[in-house]
């Protein structure tokens, strides 16, 4: 193996573009691997015939892991076996990892379930007869969102299963369920304090336990760029080498005898922790430093190897990939002289952030300028304070005196509520990020030639980043609701027409008065915003108050800026729009319709139409309809307007000729009547509906008069958010979510 000294990083590298492209299907990852495979041309003789293996090994590797297991996804009797460390939740809501035994194998799997005690009792490793369905978990329903699918599977799961019932259980008793009902004992007495906030930190902090208290501080973390601290990683492995290491010596042990006691600990902490990437990554180099003969960089590299033929699909982890490539950038910093203007360790700082600052915005959404200062700070307060803090919270855990003076210094967590500015980037292209990490990477050779380029890349972020590059409309995710996006080319500003939202009916008979989930949209519309890069609404239309429609628009004019607002006469003074917006109407820059038939909203581009003589009792017939105008195409947005509603515009528009129809009423059969479709003549048609509604949305009699028009249409509920884009030369481009 000598001849592969300092050269293992090419297979490593190899192996992770191999694995990416299998997974991804991405031309880009296809690209780099040609262009990588070329270069690999140009070293020994050796090292091309380890590079030809690697391409073969991690293809097969990878194929097999691709292949998913095949399961029923009938509701059925299933045994599964739960280990209670990783159940989340409580007797009301609970999720988890759990194994299932399928086809003579164990297979990982998520479960959840709801008003389950039994599970949220478990107190030892256990065997479940339960009954549930299996589904496979959706991927992002709106463009740029989170990828629930995408972070299942780089934990190498592909099934939830939703468990209605527990038949029976029955308690495992071997050695390994020995050792895991250990660990559950020793833990479980930290996890019981997760109500309070200082432990809720430390629980994640030290033992890599997430809690919902945790997960109320998160944003606040990862806005201050100190998240990674509660990422448990090489960080924690060296503070307790070290800090054991101090102990040890003081107590007089020999280095033999202590070297000995630390390696016991590492792989006891990595036990304890449940193998975290960054943990393994960094005992793994230890072990390897201290019992081989190889370099940092080629120890690393192995590593890769390990972990991504061990589990293929943690590729898509984005822990793995900053693990990684942060352990790569200390090796490498360490190899280049360079003159400093301050001291190492800001410089290293800099470098980190640069390198990471392209991934995690991009996941996040947003760039925290201060993230860079508020990390040296507090990185700082973590080296200096953390072990002896820890081993402090520890003591106090096992006495209620101690946990109740730990609860009364709640206080010292307010800093993290400081306001962080922030500038929204959204969820930029993949080209993006290359270009940022060249910048990271000129920086990291020589920071004077490259601070200036630095700084302009920036820059050109910020004003580049959510621009669409074309005119476009989108209808979004928002669940059992409407809301559409409509964007100008090159413009990162909009409008909006409806935006979705829920009302949370109050129980109060003494207060009639309903408020609007702003969890909803914190879930559904606000982050398919934020990813599509959106800063600005220059307005947005309701098109009549109902929750589903109108909701969540107390969440949005929190957060983003709106210039107008656009609703109808009978609309505002409706009981459903006052009831909700009452605390907003000063800050509410509305425009109100107050005439019959078509008005302008934005010139050549928008238009309005309502019936002022529209019954007051029924919201649905007084929508406003919108046409609007995509280059030489058009495109109606129907509401939830009746066929009543439909038979006055086409009265009062007899040559409204369409290329798009947005449905009404979600694909009811009370709108959509058999003279719309005639006299408009659209293309396609779009149906935003959610998923497995309860009113049967849309309706067969909709559906089925649509395939005798032999008109397409695309439903949210089967595709997620759907994209219209117009390309100069090209037509219309049509796109959505949840297309493979």
């Amino acid at each position: 193996m000598k001849y592969l000294n300092n050269q293992w990083i090419f297979l490593a590298i190899m192996a992770y573009i191999v694995q990416n492209f299998w997974l991804t299907q991405h031309w880009g990852w296809g690209l780099l691997g040609v262009a990588f495979f070329i270069r690999c041309l140009f070293l020994t003789k050796i090292v091309k015939q380890f590079v030809f293996i690697v391409i073969v090994i991690s293809s097969v590797v990878t194929f097999r892991s691709r292949t998913q297991p095949l399961v029923s996804q009938e509701e059925n009797i299933y045994l599964l076996q739960i280990d209670p460390i990783y159940l989340n939740g409580d007797e009301e809501y609970i999720t988890g990892r759990a194994k299932l035994w399928s086809q003579g194998e164990w297979l990982t799997i998520n479960v959840k379930g709801s008003q389950l005690s039994t599970l949220h009792q478990l107190d030892q490793v256990t065997l479940l007869e339960v009954k549930g369905r299996l589904t496979i978990p959706e991927g992002a329903r709106n463009f740029g969102g989170f990828n629930y699918r995408k972070y299942l599977q780089s934990q190498n799961i592909d099934y939830q299963i939703e468990i209605k019932t527990i038949e029976r259980a029955q308690a495992i008793k071997n050695l390994c369920s020995y050792f895991l009902n250990w660990r559950w004992r020793l833990l479980n007495h930290f996890q019981k304090l997760d109500h309070i906030r200082l432990f809720s930190l430390y629980n994640r902090l030290i033992w890599n336990l997430t809690s919902t208290q945790y997960k109320t501080h998160r944003e606040r973390l990862i806005e201050f760029g100190i998240i990674h601290f509660f990422a448990i990683s090489g960080f924690h492995v060296t503070l307790i080498k070290n800090n054991i290491d101090y102990l040890l010596r003081r107590l007089g042990i020999i280095n033999e005898v202590g070297s000995l006691i630390i390696d016991g600990l590492l792989i006891g902490y990595t036990f304890l922790t449940c193998f975290p990437v960054g943990v393994v990554r960094s005992v793994g180099s230890h072990f390897l430093k201290k019992y081989g003969s190889l370099s940092r960089l080629d120890n690393l590299s192995l590593l890769v190897l390990a972990f991504l033929w061990f589990n293929p699909r943690i590729v898509l982890s984005t822990g793995f990939q900053l693990s990684f490539l942060i352990s790569y950038i200390l090796i490498f910093f360490e190899k280049i002289p360079k003159p400093l203007p301050f001291s190492q360790s800001i410089q290293l700082a800099i470098i980190c952030t640069l390198f990471t600052w392209p991934i995690t915005m991009r996941q996040n959404y947003y760039w925290y300028p201060l993230q860079l200062i508020w990390g040296l700070i507090i990185g700082k307060v973590f080296d200096w304070g953390i072990f002896p803090l820890a081993v402090l919270l520890t003591l106090l855990s096992f006495s209620p005196k101690g946990q109740l003076l730990v609860q009364n210094l709640d206080f010292l967590l307010e800093p993290i509520e400081l306001f962080q500015p922030k500038i929204l980037v959204g969820h930029y292209s993949w080209v993006l990020v290359i270009v940022l990490m060249a910048v990271a990477g000129r920086w990291l050779v020589d920071w004077q030639q490259a601070w200036k380029f630095t700084i302009i890349s920036y820059i050109g972020l910020i004003l580049i980043s959510g621009r669409c590059h074309f005119e476009r409309i989108i209808v979004l995710d928002v669940g059992q609701g409407d809301a559409v996006l409509y964007q100008a080319a090159f413009s990162n500003q909009g409008w909006l027409i409806d935006v979705g939202g829920k009302v949370s009916w109050n129980r109060d008979a003494n207060d009639s008065k309903n408020q609007p989930e702003e969890n909803f949209a914190k879930k559904t519309i606000l982050p398919a915003l934020a990813a599509l890069g959106v800063r600005q609404l220059e307005g947005i239309v309701i098109t009549h108050p109902d929750a589903d429609h109108f909701a969540n628009l107390p969440s949005i004019i929190k957060t983003i800026p709106v210039k107008e607002i656009v609703i109808s006469n009978i609309g505002f003074k409706h009981q459903n729009w006052q009831q909700v917006m009452a605390p907003y109407q000063n800050q509410l820059p509305l425009t109100i319709l107050d005439a019959s038939g078509w008005q302008t909203i934005i010139p050549h581009t928008l238009w309005g139409w309502y019936d002022t003589n529209a019954p007051r009792d029924d919201l649905n017939e007084s929508s406003i309809v919108t046409l609007l105008k995509l280059s030489n195409r058009s495109f109606l947005n129907m509401g939830d307007l009746g066929k009543n509603g439909e038979q006055k515009l086409l009265m009062t528009t007899p040559n409204l000729d369409i290329n798009l129809l947005k449905v009404g009423h979600h694909g009811s059969n009370t709108s959509t009547s058999k003279q719309l479709i005639e006299q408009t003549t659209p293309e396609m048609a779009l149906i935003s509906v959610g998923k497995n509604n309860r009113y049967g949305h849309p309706h067969q009699e909709v559906t089925m008069l649509l395939q005798q028009e032999q008109i397409p249409y695309l439903t949210t509920a089967d595709n997620g958010a759907i994209e219209i884009m117009v390309i100069p030369f090209k037509g219309i481009n049509i796109r959505h979510a949840l297309s493979p």
